[in-house]
């Protein structure tokens, strides 16, 4: 399921966080492992937005193949530009909502 693959994959981004000389230069089986985990982390989020955000994401798979660090993570900005958009658009809603509905104990007569 992609959400076990998502959550290790998180995992293991964190794990590595945690060790500063990944950041130096990482062996190229683990930069692959790295592109493979955050593959799985974007395609989890893919798969689990709603159908309106779905039609907005440019990039229905994160290309990692021949891609740079740079690169990933420019694809990545794409993706939390839109989730971010969604997010704050989201709120507006409910905040309105609330503007709408009478305090409670409120009636109309």
């Amino acid at each position: 399921s992609s959400g076990i693959n998502a959550e290790y994959g998180l995992e293991m981004l964190y794990d590595g966080l945690l060790d500063p000389t990944l950041y130096l230069s990482a062996p190229e089986a683990q930069v692959a492992e790295w592109k493979g985990h955050l593959s799985a982390l974007y395609d989890h989020l893919v798969s689990t937005s709603d159908a309106k955000l779905r039609k907005r994401i440019l990039l229905p798979k994160l290309l990692v193949g021949q891609f740079d660090e740079e690169q990933i993570w420019q694809q990545i900005e794409l993706m939390n530009g839109l989730l971010v958009d969604d997010i704050g658009a989201e709120i507006e809603r409910r905040l309105e909502m609330v503007k709408l509905e009478p305090p409670p104990g409120e009636t109309d007569g």
